[in-house]
Formats: structure tokens, sequence, C-alpha cells
């Protein structure tokens, strides 16, 4: 499944920005009240999270991730294995309590 076709999945949930939405990176930032709905697509696309919020990363998603900005104990982590092809999604949750980014996009391995 590519990337396109897996953020079609997020088209009825409420969106305050949309910053990119291509074959290879997806950006969208949501408003914080609606992070369940946004996580239940998640894990029915990608499956439960690699590392939820509080939780330390894993040394080898701290490699993997850094090229990308990172990611911090306070952010959440998806990852799906498909062949060679890594599939990441990221939460992260502003200091404002109300927004929170998603990234998401692929690595090949």
């Amino acid at each position: 499944m590519l990337l396109k076709k897996m953020s079609e999945k997020f088209s009825a949930l409420p969106v305050f920005e949309k910053r990119e939405d291509g074959d290879e990176y997806f950006e969208v930032v949501f408003f914080r009240q609606d992070e369940g709905k946004w996580l239940k697509v998640l894990d029915e696309i990608l499956g439960s999270p690699a590392k939820t919020a509080g939780e330390k990363a894993q040394r080898g998603d701290i490699k993997l991730l850094d090229p990308y900005g990172g990611i911090r104990k306070e952010q959440t982590l998806f990852k799906r294995q498909i062949d060679d092809v890594i599939f990441l999604a990221m939460l992260w949750p502003w200091q404002d309590d109300e927004h929170v980014t998603l990234k998401m996009f692929f690595v090949r391995r």
C-alpha cells in the first residue's frame, strides 16, 4: 500500500493544517482532542505503536529516525515493515497541548 493510499484513510478526520500530502511524505496538524481518532486509524494501517508517549525509544529506532528530526519521549511512533520498506508515523504533540503534528513517511532498507 503506497503512502498516498494510506493517507487517504485520514480523509474523514478533522485537520487543523495540511502541510504535505505526497507519495513519499505526509504531514498534517490536528487537534489534540481528536488524537484518539487518529490513533485508531494509525493502528488499523500500521498496527500497534512501536513506542507510545512516555516510553523511551529503542536504540535502533533512534538511529533510524535521527535524519527525520529524531524521536522524543513524549512522541508516539508507529512502524511497519513490508519487504524492504519501513513505513513510519510519528505523532509530535505541541507544547500548547491543543495540537499534534503527524509525520508519515517510509524508508527503504
